[in-house]
């Protein structure tokens, strides 16, 4: 009898601990309202053109896409292109606990000043805080505005090479004259 006494006990903390680090971690709830404010403090940097702050205050898995450089020229290329973020609509979400590690993925549908997009933002939750670990955004609009400015680029480029020729056509007429 002592004995299933002393091995009941022996697993019934363990198992208490467990399942007490198993809730602590894990309260979707929670951890979607915190990534849901961290995407407010986002948006608020990101129409600030704040991006420095965005990228300083990321996740390390963040940080390990990209150099701090491309990531913030690439965040700088999207806000000139599509502008400020006007308004956005929650449109999926998920919380993941796994190893005692928790991410929570929104999604939104987003409209900016000139175009709209999808965004999916990463947080994962760390010491009761969201820590923004991924920002992925799709949108046809954004890469419409980048091929106009390559065809602008490009019909630049030809009127200069234009403009060149025709220098070189008139020294040639020139030349021939003499």
């Amino acid at each position: 009898m002592v004995f299933i006494i002393i091995i009941m006990r022996c697993l019934f903390f363990p198992a208490i601990l467990l399942l007490s680090l198993a809730q602590s971690s894990c309260n979707p709830g929670k951890s979607t309202a915190q990534a849901k404010s961290e995407v407010i403090e986002f948006r608020a940097d990101f129409n600030s053109s704040n991006l420095e702050n965005i990228y300083d205050t990321s996740h390390s898995d963040f940080k390990a896409a990209a150099s701090k450089e491309d990531a913030l020229s690439f965040m700088r290329g999207v806000r000139n292109k599509l502008g400020k973020s006007i308004s956005a609509n929650q449109i999926n979400w998920r919380a993941n606990s796994r190893n005692l590690q928790t991410n929570v993925v929104l999604q939104y549908q987003t409209e900016f000043e000139f175009g709209k997009g999808i965004e999916t933002f990463t947080y994962r939750i760390e010491n009761e805080n969201a820590v923004l670990a991924g920002w992925h955004i799709n949108s046809n609009d954004l890469i419409a505005l980048l091929n106009t400015d390559q065809n602008d680029s490009k019909e630049s480029s030809d009127a200069e090479e234009n403009t060149d020729l025709e220098i070189l056509r008139n020294a040639v007429a020139e030349t021939v004259k003499k």
